[in-house]
């Protein structure tokens, strides 16, 4: 269900406690990540926060160009959060997804620093060499954080970005961070592997999703430089046709691969 979210904490403050002045501080802050990924790419743009503690409610705006990205959904959901009843979606085709959070019990919510608060999954469709920025704005629905004094605080927001990779310098970033073989053999039955080939030490991670986008397996490892075989877990695909593997290193490149099961 797409669900239009514009509601005013701010307002909701000041019904209840009558307070009129907004606190002076910065200490909580919401980020999107800065990502460099292959065309046609299935990303997750990790929003994290820092600073949030006794975060009683928090609404925002979130776009980018769509002809860049295209929106897929959301998961990774922290706190209380429900994908139909806190995300606005009936704007995501024109690149725009509102966010709008309460705790019920306003007794405010924490986490720690650097969690991730939700991820948006998105598909690179742009043209190689295009880039877009991921940012936090004030349309439709306006930023706003309040915490237990039931006064809005002064959040900080950090725009992210997402460049995709031009044909030159496809191989020339790989070369220089990560590479990822095909999948070997392909197709396969039982047993399939990737090659991957790292210029420096950095935690892997790679998930299989099939094709409507459902993840089907994921993990992560930290690695030393040099070439590495990544198993497939066949055994998790039940059904024959398509899946794809998406690998990201050290929360930046990331790669996607097409496999298919017999």
């Amino acid at each position: 269900m797409k669900k239009k979210t514009g509601i005013s904490f701010l307002a909701l403050a000041l019904l209840l406690f009558g307070f009129f002045a907004a606190k002076a501080q910065t200490s909580t802050s919401f980020s999107a990540p800065t990502m460099t990924v292959e065309p046609d790419a299935i990303l997750l743009a990790h929003i994290r926060v820092t600073g949030f503690q006794g975060i009683v409610g928090a609404q925002y705006s979130m776009s980018w160009n769509p002809a860049v990205l295209r929106f897929l959904g959301v998961e990774n959901l922290a706190l209380n959060l429900n994908a139909s009843e806190n995300f606005g979606t009936s704007g995501t085709e024109t690149g725009t997804l509102t966010f709008s959070w309460y705790d019920p019990s306003l007794a405010g919510m924490t986490l720690t620093d650097n969690s991730i608060l939700y991820s948006i999954r998105f598909e690179a469709i742009g043209t190689p060499g295009s880039s877009t920025n991921v940012a936090f704005t004030n349309t439709p629905t306006v930023k706003e954080v309040v915490d237990t004094t039931f006064v809005p605080i002064n959040a900080g927001f950090i725009d992210g970005a997402v460049s995709i990779l031009g044909p030159s310098s496809i191989a020339e970033y790989s070369e220089a961070r990560v590479q990822v073989g095909e999948c070997l053999p392909n197709p396969f039955r039982d047993n399939a592997s990737f090659s991957v080939r790292l210029k420096e030490a950095g935690r892997l991670h790679w998930e299989i999703f099939d094709a409507t986008g459902k993840s089907i397996s994921s993990e992560e490892r930290w690695f030393g430089a040099g070439e590495h075989i990544v198993p497939v877990k066949a055994y998790l695909m039940d059904t024959p046709g398509s899946y794809f593997c998406r690998f990201s290193f050290n929360n930046g490149t990331v790669i996607s691969r097409r496999l298919i099961k017999q």
